[in-house]
Parts: C-alpha cells; sequence; structure tokens
C-alpha cells in the first residue's frame, strides 16, 4: 500500500478491514498525518490493528501517530494537544548513546551506539510507561540550546497482541552504521 500523498488516513486508516490484510504498517519520518488528529475511526482502527496482532513501526516526524493512538505510552517532548511539538531535537552527528535492551546489546556486540541526527530537526522522547521496553538511551540537545538527559531514543511496547516501535531516529543518509544495524535487527521483532 502505498500511502504517499492523497488522503492515506481516509484510505487506509479508516477502512479496517483493508487495514487488517497487513502485518505490519511502517509510518516513515516526513509521512503526512494531517488529519490523523480528527480521525476517531483512523485511531480506533490502528489500536485495534495492533491488539488483534498487527505491528505499527514509526519513526522521528511520524510521532504524532504513536502519540494520538498510544498517549499513555510515550510521552513526547511538548505539548502533546498540538502536531510537530517533539520536534524540538537538535541535529548532531557525534552523540553517544546507551544500548540499555541486552538483547540489542549482545546483536551489536555493544553497548554503546554512535547517534547521529542529519537534519535540522528530530522528534524527542521524555519518558515512557512502565510497560514500555527501552532499547537506546541518549541525551536529547534541543534547539534552544538546552538538553534533556538520558531520555530514550528507540522504544517498544504491546498493545493486546501486536507491537509498536518507535525510534527518534531519521531514516535518512548519514545515519550512523550502527543505527541501521540497530534498526534492522528490531524490525524483525515486529
Amino acid at each position: 500500500y502505498n500511502g504517499v500523498g492523497g488522503n492515506w488516513v481516509g484510505d487506509l486508516l479508516n477502512n479496517y478491514e483493508l487495514l487488517s490484510t497487513y502485518d505490519i504498517v511502517f509510518f516513515n519520518c516526513g509521512v503526512s498525518d494531517f488529519g490523523f488528529s480528527f480521525e476517531t475511526t483512523a485511531i480506533n482502527n490502528l489500536r485495534q490493528f495492533v491488539s488483534q496482532g498487527g505491528s505499527v513501526y514509526a519513526s522521528d516526524q511520524a510521532y504524532d501517530i504513536v502519540e494520538r493512538a498510544w498517549v499513555d505510552s510515550i510521552d513526547f517532548f511538548g505539548n502533546d494537544q498540538l502536531s510537530n511539538q517533539a520536534q524540538n531535537g537538535q541535529e548532531t552527528l557525534d552523540m553517544v548513546g546507551q544500548i540499555v535492551d541486552e538483547g540489542l546489546a549482545g546483536s551489536l556486540a555493544s553497548t554503546t551506539i554512535d547517534l547521529h541526527y542529519p537534519l535540522l530537526a528530530w522528534a524527542v522522547i521524555q519518558d515512557v510507561a512502565a510497560n514500555v521496553n527501552v532499547y537506546i538511551r541518549a541525551d536529547a540537545p534541543l534547539m534552544d540550546g538546552t538538553a534533556l538527559s538520558n531520555v530514550p531514543h528507540t522504544v517498544r511496547f504491546t498493545g493486546g497482541e501486536g507491537r509498536v516501535l518507535y525510534t527518534s531516529f531519521h531514516q535518512e543518509a548519514n545515519i550512523s552504521e550502527q543505527m541501521e544495524q540497530a534498526l534492522r535487527i528490531l524490525m524483525f521483532e515486529l
């Protein structure tokens, strides 16, 4: 299903019969989520999709989708009632994160990861609920010159039989090789 352009909310998320034919739905950074917060049917369908065994992968600026559908799971930076508020992460190419999940650390043979955020802004997580598995933590330098310390950057949680994986990482060129490897490994957990 190609969700680029048009009304992807209406075409896919408002049509549970169509949505339920998929195993995983990917919401990549930059996906247009216009109108999603107003679509109660779309939110309910996405929750039902995950509760019945479907998986959702969302990255960076697609965070609004996760924030609207699973409001109690991840606390994103900024006002939760407004779109694009969490996109306050400062561009940085030389940050070291901690891999806090033993399985991921073992797969990567490392407890640290080089984090590169090569675009002007990225979505920042402040905190997560107790039932959310955190894979990677690091500081989050903000565009106003301040920083949040030791916050989650990549997380996963269940919603019934299915799973939701969210990462602050861009899916762009110039991210680190470790970031690419981590995402490949984690996608197989969906």
